[in-house]
Protein backbone atom coordinates (compact mmCIF):
# COMPACT_ATOMS: atom_id res chain seq x y z
CA UNK A 1 0.00 0.00 0.00
CA UNK A 2 1.98 2.74 -1.21
CA UNK A 3 1.52 6.25 -0.60
CA UNK A 4 1.93 8.74 -3.62
CA UNK A 5 3.49 12.63 -3.28
CA UNK A 6 3.16 14.85 -6.84
CA UNK A 7 2.97 18.13 -8.15
CA UNK A 8 0.53 19.00 -10.15
CA UNK A 9 2.93 21.10 -12.10
CA UNK A 10 6.38 19.98 -11.62
CA UNK A 11 6.79 19.10 -15.43
CA UNK A 12 4.39 20.99 -16.86
CA UNK A 13 5.37 24.56 -17.29
CA UNK A 14 3.80 25.01 -20.97
CA UNK A 15 6.10 22.32 -22.49
CA UNK A 16 5.33 22.23 -25.79
CA UNK A 17 6.88 21.63 -28.87
CA UNK A 18 6.07 24.06 -31.63
CA UNK A 19 7.10 20.88 -33.99
CA UNK A 20 4.77 18.64 -33.21
CA UNK A 21 2.77 17.08 -36.28
CA UNK A 22 -0.98 16.02 -36.16
CA UNK A 23 0.27 12.52 -36.85
CA UNK A 24 2.77 12.81 -33.92
CA UNK A 25 -0.25 13.82 -31.69
CA UNK A 26 -2.61 10.90 -32.87
CA UNK A 27 0.46 7.79 -32.40
CA UNK A 28 0.03 9.15 -28.78
CA UNK A 29 -3.43 8.04 -28.47
CA UNK A 30 -3.03 4.78 -27.52
CA UNK A 31 -3.33 5.71 -23.68
CA UNK A 32 -7.18 5.45 -24.63
CA UNK A 33 -6.72 1.37 -24.30
CA UNK A 34 -4.76 1.71 -21.08
CA UNK A 35 -4.90 0.33 -17.88
CA UNK A 36 -6.88 1.97 -15.45
CA UNK A 37 -6.23 1.92 -12.01
CA UNK A 38 -8.87 1.42 -9.10
CA UNK A 39 -7.86 4.02 -5.80
CA UNK A 40 -9.19 4.66 -2.69
CA UNK A 41 -8.33 7.80 -0.74
CA UNK A 42 -9.15 6.81 2.59
CA UNK A 43 -9.13 10.02 5.61
CA UNK A 44 -7.14 7.91 8.56
CA UNK A 45 -8.67 9.73 11.25
CA UNK A 46 -12.26 8.93 10.42
CA UNK A 47 -11.84 5.65 7.68
CA UNK A 48 -14.09 6.95 5.66
CA UNK A 49 -12.87 6.30 2.33
CA UNK A 50 -13.38 8.03 -1.28
CA UNK A 51 -13.63 5.32 -4.68
CA UNK A 52 -12.54 6.56 -7.64
CA UNK A 53 -11.35 5.17 -11.20
CA UNK A 54 -8.87 6.70 -13.57
CA UNK A 55 -6.29 5.62 -16.38
CA UNK A 56 -3.74 8.05 -14.99
CA UNK A 57 -4.12 7.76 -10.87
CA UNK A 58 -1.27 9.76 -10.76
CA UNK A 59 -2.36 13.01 -12.32
CA UNK A 60 -5.65 12.36 -10.46
CA UNK A 61 -4.37 12.38 -6.94
CA UNK A 62 -2.51 15.75 -7.86
CA UNK A 63 -5.67 16.75 -9.42
CA UNK A 64 -7.24 15.99 -5.34
CA UNK A 65 -4.26 17.06 -3.46
CA UNK A 66 -4.91 20.57 -4.99
CA UNK A 67 -8.62 20.58 -3.17
CA UNK A 68 -10.48 22.21 -5.92
CA UNK A 69 -12.46 19.55 -6.70
CA UNK A 70 -16.36 18.97 -6.58
CA UNK A 71 -16.10 17.13 -3.37
CA UNK A 72 -16.42 19.56 -0.88
CA UNK A 73 -15.94 16.88 1.93
CA UNK A 74 -12.43 15.38 -0.13
CA UNK A 75 -11.40 19.18 -1.06
CA UNK A 76 -11.65 20.30 3.25
CA UNK A 77 -9.63 16.81 4.16
CA UNK A 78 -7.02 17.79 1.38
CA UNK A 79 -6.68 21.42 2.28
CA UNK A 80 -6.68 21.25 6.27
CA UNK A 81 -5.66 17.50 6.99
CA UNK A 82 -3.80 16.41 4.66
CA UNK A 83 -1.15 14.63 7.01
CA UNK A 84 -4.61 12.33 7.15
CA UNK A 85 -4.26 11.06 4.04
CA UNK A 86 -3.31 8.06 2.74
CA UNK A 87 -3.61 6.64 -1.09
CA UNK A 88 -3.69 2.59 -2.33
CA UNK A 89 -4.22 1.26 -5.79
CA UNK A 90 -6.48 -1.50 -5.12
CA UNK A 91 -5.96 -2.98 -8.14
CA UNK A 92 -5.20 -2.47 -11.96
CA UNK A 93 -7.49 -4.11 -15.26
CA UNK A 94 -7.93 -3.52 -18.86
CA UNK A 95 -10.95 -1.53 -19.85
CA UNK A 96 -10.79 -0.95 -23.79
CA UNK A 97 -13.89 1.04 -23.85
CA UNK A 98 -13.27 3.57 -20.77
CA UNK A 99 -15.21 6.81 -20.57
CA UNK A 100 -15.47 8.76 -17.32
CA UNK A 101 -19.27 8.25 -16.13
CA UNK A 102 -20.25 5.44 -19.15
CA UNK A 103 -22.55 3.48 -16.61
CA UNK A 104 -22.11 0.56 -19.15
CA UNK A 105 -18.33 0.64 -18.77
CA UNK A 106 -15.91 -2.00 -16.53
CA UNK A 107 -14.32 0.65 -14.54
CA UNK A 108 -17.82 2.12 -13.28
CA UNK A 109 -18.61 -1.36 -12.88
CA UNK A 110 -15.71 -1.75 -10.46
CA UNK A 111 -15.87 1.53 -9.13
CA UNK A 112 -19.66 1.10 -8.15
CA UNK A 113 -18.47 -2.43 -6.34
CA UNK A 114 -16.05 -0.95 -4.32
CA UNK A 115 -17.88 1.75 -3.54
CA UNK A 116 -20.35 -0.83 -1.95
CA UNK A 117 -17.49 -3.01 -0.34
CA UNK A 118 -16.07 0.29 1.58
CA UNK A 119 -19.50 2.07 1.87
CA UNK A 120 -17.75 5.03 0.78
CA UNK A 121 -21.28 6.93 -0.25
CA UNK A 122 -23.41 6.85 3.11
CA UNK A 123 -20.27 6.30 5.17
CA UNK A 124 -17.63 7.47 2.95
CA UNK A 125 -16.63 10.51 1.02
CA UNK A 126 -18.51 9.21 -2.41
CA UNK A 127 -21.58 11.09 -3.31
CA UNK A 128 -23.07 8.89 -6.37
CA UNK A 129 -23.63 5.78 -8.17
CA UNK A 130 -24.02 5.33 -11.74
CA UNK A 131 -24.31 1.63 -11.48
CA UNK A 132 -26.25 -0.90 -9.85
CA UNK A 133 -26.29 -4.82 -10.98
CA UNK A 134 -27.64 -8.02 -8.89
CA UNK A 135 -24.39 -8.71 -5.80
CA UNK A 136 -25.94 -12.46 -5.80
CA UNK A 137 -25.27 -13.04 -9.59
CA UNK A 138 -21.88 -14.25 -9.48
CA UNK A 139 -21.48 -15.32 -12.75
CA UNK A 140 -21.90 -11.52 -13.97
CA UNK A 141 -19.12 -10.34 -11.31
CA UNK A 142 -16.67 -13.21 -11.90
CA UNK A 143 -16.94 -11.88 -15.53
CA UNK A 144 -16.28 -8.38 -14.34
CA UNK A 145 -14.23 -7.96 -11.25
CA UNK A 146 -10.53 -8.81 -11.67
CA UNK A 147 -9.09 -11.98 -9.69
CA UNK A 148 -7.86 -10.34 -6.50
CA UNK A 149 -11.47 -8.62 -6.82
CA UNK A 150 -13.29 -11.49 -7.29
CA UNK A 151 -12.04 -13.30 -4.30
CA UNK A 152 -13.10 -10.19 -1.96
CA UNK A 153 -16.40 -10.25 -3.73
CA UNK A 154 -16.47 -14.24 -2.65
CA UNK A 155 -15.69 -13.57 1.00
CA UNK A 156 -18.54 -10.48 0.84
CA UNK A 157 -21.59 -10.14 2.16
CA UNK A 158 -23.61 -10.39 -0.74
CA UNK A 159 -27.09 -9.06 0.52
CA UNK A 160 -25.39 -6.28 2.63
CA UNK A 161 -23.93 -5.24 -0.83
CA UNK A 162 -27.52 -4.99 -2.48
CA UNK A 163 -29.27 -3.20 0.42
CA UNK A 164 -26.25 -0.78 0.13
CA UNK A 165 -26.59 -0.19 -3.72
CA UNK A 166 -29.95 -0.13 -3.69
CA UNK A 167 -30.32 2.33 -1.11
CA UNK A 168 -27.89 4.82 -3.12
CA UNK A 169 -28.50 3.54 -7.27
CA UNK A 170 -30.79 6.61 -7.78
CA UNK A 171 -28.32 9.23 -6.12
CA UNK A 172 -26.95 11.17 -8.55
CA UNK A 173 -29.64 11.39 -10.49
CA UNK A 174 -31.92 12.21 -7.93
CA UNK A 175 -29.78 14.99 -6.47
CA UNK A 176 -29.73 16.50 -10.02
CA UNK A 177 -32.15 16.21 -11.80
CA UNK A 178 -33.56 19.47 -13.20
CA UNK A 179 -30.65 21.61 -12.06
CA UNK A 180 -28.87 24.27 -13.82
CA UNK A 181 -25.29 22.69 -14.14
CA UNK A 182 -22.68 24.87 -12.25
CA UNK A 183 -20.53 27.15 -13.96
CA UNK A 184 -17.63 26.32 -11.79
CA UNK A 185 -17.68 22.52 -11.62
CA UNK A 186 -17.97 22.60 -15.20
CA UNK A 187 -14.55 24.25 -15.32
CA UNK A 188 -13.29 22.46 -12.79
CA UNK A 189 -13.83 19.01 -14.50
CA UNK A 190 -12.93 20.44 -17.47
CA UNK A 191 -9.32 21.96 -16.29
CA UNK A 192 -8.65 18.23 -14.74
CA UNK A 193 -9.42 16.54 -18.04
CA UNK A 194 -7.09 19.02 -20.13
CA UNK A 195 -4.51 18.14 -17.68
CA UNK A 196 -5.42 14.25 -17.89
CA UNK A 197 -4.87 14.63 -22.28
CA UNK A 198 -1.64 17.25 -21.56
CA UNK A 199 0.18 14.56 -19.01
CA UNK A 200 -0.37 12.21 -22.05
CA UNK A 201 1.38 14.08 -24.77
CA UNK A 202 -1.38 15.78 -25.93
CA UNK A 203 -0.54 19.23 -26.96
CA UNK A 204 -3.45 20.92 -25.78
CA UNK A 205 -2.33 24.70 -25.73
CA UNK A 206 -0.65 24.40 -29.52
CA UNK A 207 -4.10 23.05 -30.03
CA UNK A 208 -6.34 25.22 -27.85
CA UNK A 209 -4.32 28.27 -30.15
CA UNK A 210 -4.92 25.82 -33.17
CA UNK A 211 -8.70 24.90 -33.31
CA UNK A 212 -10.40 27.76 -31.50
CA UNK A 213 -8.35 30.21 -31.03
CA UNK A 214 -7.77 30.10 -27.19
CA UNK A 215 -4.41 32.36 -26.10
CA UNK A 216 -2.16 30.30 -24.52
CA UNK A 217 -1.48 32.26 -21.55
CA UNK A 218 -5.38 32.40 -20.77
CA UNK A 219 -5.37 28.66 -20.99
CA UNK A 220 -2.35 27.96 -18.52
CA UNK A 221 -3.66 30.30 -15.83
CA UNK A 222 -7.47 28.57 -16.07
CA UNK A 223 -5.89 25.03 -16.49
CA UNK A 224 -3.71 26.11 -13.15
CA UNK A 225 -7.45 27.28 -11.32
CA UNK A 226 -5.49 30.62 -11.26
CA UNK A 227 -8.55 32.57 -13.41
CA UNK A 228 -11.54 30.15 -14.12
CA UNK A 229 -12.99 33.74 -15.81
CA UNK A 230 -9.75 33.12 -18.68
CA UNK A 231 -11.83 31.45 -20.69
CA UNK A 232 -15.90 31.09 -21.03
CA UNK A 233 -17.77 27.92 -19.98
CA UNK A 234 -18.94 28.23 -23.83
CA UNK A 235 -15.85 27.95 -25.50
CA UNK A 236 -14.40 25.47 -23.50
CA UNK A 237 -16.94 23.43 -24.34
CA UNK A 238 -16.43 24.41 -28.07
CA UNK A 239 -12.78 23.55 -27.82
CA UNK A 240 -12.85 19.91 -26.35
CA UNK A 241 -15.75 19.17 -28.85
CA UNK A 242 -13.43 19.86 -31.38
CA UNK A 243 -10.35 18.80 -29.70
CA UNK A 244 -11.72 15.04 -28.92
CA UNK A 245 -12.77 15.48 -33.02
CA UNK A 246 -9.52 16.33 -33.86
CA UNK A 247 -8.13 13.61 -32.21
CA UNK A 248 -10.31 10.94 -32.86
CA UNK A 249 -10.63 9.87 -29.62
CA UNK A 250 -13.77 9.14 -27.55
CA UNK A 251 -15.99 11.88 -26.11
CA UNK A 252 -15.74 12.52 -22.22
CA UNK A 253 -19.23 13.88 -21.12
CA UNK A 254 -19.72 16.14 -18.48
CA UNK A 255 -21.59 14.33 -15.04
CA UNK A 256 -24.02 17.77 -16.26
CA UNK A 257 -23.86 18.42 -19.69
CA UNK A 258 -24.11 22.23 -19.88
Amino acid sequence: MSIIQLSLFEEMELNYDKHDSVGDINAKNSYIEATVSAYRILDKLTNRSYIGVSIDPATRLSTHKKGKTSNKELNKLMNERPDDVQFEIIDEFFDPTYKSNDSESRASKIEAFLIQVYDSIQNGMNSALIFHHDYTDVSFWKDVLTPKLFDIYLVANHELLNIRSQKNKYLKVNSRKNNKPDEKEYKKWASEYLVELESKGIKTFVLAQKLSKIDRRNLYRFIRQEDYGAISARKLSLFLTKLEKHLNIPHKAFPMQL
